[in-house]
C-alpha cells in the first residue's frame, strides 16, 4: 500500500517535482548566507555609511571589526542588528549597550520540571494518590554572548568580550 507522500509523488509530474526541489534549495541557500554575505548586503543597502571614511576604517568595518569612537551606524554595518539593546545607568549619564549573541543547544540535560500526583494501587484494592517530581530531559537552548558595545552620544565608548571563548558559529 502506498503512503500519502508516495501517492502525491505518483500524481505529480516530473517538472512539478523539480520545481519543488528548486524552491527548497533556494530557501536553504537564502537562509544560510555567510557572515560576509550579510555584511556585504548591509554595505550595499547603506553605502553612505562608508562614504567619506578612510580606507583603513572601511576595510576594518568590512572585516566586521568595531573600534572605540565608531558611530552606531558603523557598528550596525560591521555587526548587524544587536540581539538585545540595554540601558546602562552611570553616575553621569545613561548609555545604550548593544549585545550580540547566538543560540547554543545543549543535549541530554535532566532537570526537575514540576511535581505531579499519580495513583498508586494499594493491597486492599483502594488507590492512594502520591506526589512525585516530574523530570524533564532533552534539548535546552541558551545564549552565548560574544560582544557588548556601549555608546555615549552615539559613539562607542566601551567594548566587552567574554573571557571564555565564545565565537559566533560559521557556516
Amino acid at each position: 500500500m502506498r503512503t500519502d507522500v508516495e501517492q502525491v509523488r505518483a500524481r505529480m509530474p516530473v517538472s512539478g517535482r523539480r520545481a519543488w526541489l528548486v524552491l527548497a534549495a533556494a530557501v536553504l541557500v537564502a537562509g544560510c548566507l555567510s557572515d560576509q554575505a550579510m555584511l556585504e548586503r548591509r554595505c550595499a543597502a547603506r553605502p553612505e555609511i562608508l562614504r567619506g571614511l578612510p580606507a583603513a576604517d572601511q576595510a576594518r568595518l568590512r572585516r566586521g571589526e568595531v573600534a572605540i569612537g565608531d558611530t552606531t551606524q558603523m557598528v550596525w554595518l560591521a555587526q548587524g542588528e544587536p540581539t538585545r539593546v540595554l540601558s546602562r545607568l552611570t553616575a553621569v549619564q545613561t548609555n545604550e549597550v548593544w549585545s550580540y549573541s547566538f543560540p547554543v543547544q545543549s543535549n541530554d540535560i535532566v532537570y526537575p520540571s514540576t511535581s505531579s500526583w499519580r495513583p498508586v494501587p494499594l493491597a486492599n484494592g483502594r488507590v492512594a494518590w502520591v506526589e512525585s517530581p516530574v523530570l524533564m530531559s532533552g534539548e535546552v537552548m541558551s545564549e552565548c554572548e560574544y560582544l557588548r558595545v556601549e555608546f555615549a552620544a552615539q559613539r562607542v565608548v566601551a567594548l566587552e568580550t567574554p573571557r571564555r571563548a565564545c565565537t559566533p558559529p560559521r557556516p
